[in-house]
């Protein structure tokens, strides 16, 4: 059986984060678990509807471009993830055949009273009222406040997808087609989180398997949304390395995100990690 990695990398500023920190723990991942790295570097649909919404919807068709398709397992990859390659195990390996593997944010975002406290609400304590998000209370609200129906009650961030080209290049074609992009589809990702739960072939993978950095540093470092803590590279350093110890796919979602992954010691385990981010930062022996 043939499993890619797939992305798009459309973008100088993208192109460059990912070659620079991304790709080389691609590279070790698939290497270790038998997959091609494949990557785009243009719109695949290059007419009008193709430039009017986001790049990001170039994603829905991902499964027909001809890189793509002749594989029998596709894994797509937002540009921004981080794959930790000595502990992640093989992603397509923990999806049945013919579901689309994703993780559900329901179990992330809402799964409990402690999440919302310490996530959804300590975020819009920390982040300036200017700039505080338009927090849903549940999977339903938020599609429906992106324009969507509310009988879908779980949700997902595409970034990291399941896919088999044969099987699901037509709901992918379907979302492209049908759905349009407003301010609370998050580009493209509501419109197709919804589609797939409706489809009734989402599988929930194991949580690591997309592990937003930014949802880490809020819930358990905290102190990082102060300026005074970020101006410590080594505070900073060991926070960040942390997290990636913790999951299997870390995902640095935003722009201001970013910065970090360039902290992330990826060519040792967890602990060699901290000890080479001493040593860097001259904090250590």
């Amino acid at each position: 059986m043939s499993k890619a990695l797939a992305t798009i990398l459309i973008g100088e500023d993208f192109q460059a984060l990912w070659k620079r920190r991304m790709a080389p723990s691609w590279q070790a991942y698939a290497a270790r678990h038998g997959y091609d790295v494949v990557t785009v570097d243009d719109y695949i649909d290059k007419g009008p509807r193709g430039r009017e919404r986001t790049p990001h919807w170039q994603k829905c068709l991902i499964l027909e471009d001809e890189r793509v398709r002749r594989y029998d397992d596709v894994v797509w990859l937002d540009a921004d993830i981080m794959i930790n390659h000595h502990t992640a195990p093989c992603i397509v390996s923990a999806t049945e055949p013919g579901r689309i593997g994703l993780v559900s944010s329901r179990e992330q975002d809402y799964g409990s009273p402690a999440i919302r406290d310490n996530l959804l609400a300590r975020r819009t304590d920390l982040v300036p009222e200017s700039r505080r998000p338009d927090l849903p209370k549940d999977c339903r609200e938020r599609y429906l406040k992106a324009g969507l129906s509310g009988e879908v009650d779980d949700y997902a961030n595409t970034g990291v997808l399941v896919l088999k080209p044969e099987r699901h290049a037509a709901l992918l074609r379907h979302v492209y087609d049908s759905y349009e992009e407003n301010p609370f589809t998050a580009k493209e990702e509501a419109c197709l989180s919804h589609a797939i739960f409706n489809s009734g072939l989402a599988q929930g993978l194991d949580s690591r398997f997309n592990t937003a950095w930014y949802h880490l540093m809020v819930e358990h470092y905290p102190f990082l949304m102060l300026e005074e803590s970020r101006r410590n590279p080594l505070l900073v350093a060991m926070a960040v390395n942390a997290g990636w110890s913790n999951c299997w796919f870390m995902h640095f979602t935003a722009d201001v995100d970013r910065s970090y992954a360039d902290l992330v010691v990826q060519n040792a385990t967890y602990l060699e990690g901290f000890r080479i981010a001493f040593r860097l930062l001259g904090r250590g022996g």
